[in-house]
């Protein structure tokens, strides 16, 4: 796009306040909240179909973006959905 790496990067942040990787995780952990609150995929599917490759790593990222775990999740979308 002609700009440097640092130059693009650098200009993300100000614009969006998060780096290019914290936004990406925030958008992958959204995108994982809604697969486990559907309650058909469970926490490693979830963290696989939203790009996360370590489940450790998704954990800690989710939490931190998030506030409770993933498997928390889950199991609110089980509950929601036994209770239908």
């Amino acid at each position: 796009i002609g700009y440097s790496k640092f130059y693009l990067c650098r200009s993300f942040k100000e614009f969006t306040g998060f780096t290019i990787t914290q936004y990406v995780n925030r958008l992958r952990c959204q995108h994982a909240r809604n697969l486990l609150m559907s309650g058909q995929y469970n926490v490693n599917e979830s963290a696989v179909l939203s790009g996360f490759d370590n489940n450790s790593y998704f954990t800690k990222t989710y939490k931190s973006i998030t506030g409770s775990l993933p498997s928390e999740e889950y199991k609110k979308a089980q509950n929601i959905l036994d209770h239908e």
